[in-house]
């Protein structure tokens, strides 16, 4: 499973302040702010900080129970228009 710190500022940049997430697959697990000219090791530091205390198997049951929720409102979407 691939653990992934992507940046979603609104505005990318070298410099300054970034908003980063951290994701397992598309499972958002936290949020977190870097400064990029700090560099990556500060980066990844700061990303297993926001880490810290996040329950990362019941994040990742949510995400399932979620797509499951949505998957089952189309299937009863499309059954109920047909009648």
């Amino acid at each position: 499973m691939p653990i992934i710190i992507s940046n979603i500022s609104e505005t990318y940049s070298r410099t300054g302040r970034q908003q980063y997430e951290v994701k397992l697959n598309d499972v958002s697990l936290a949020t977190f702010e870097h400064n990029s000219e700090d560099g990556m090791v500060e980066c990844i530091r700061l990303a297993s900080e926001a880490l810290k205390g996040v329950d990362i198997d019941q994040k990742v049951l949510d995400h399932q129970r979620h797509k499951f929720d949505k998957a089952m409102y189309m299937i009863l979407s499309t059954i109920n228009t047909k009648e």
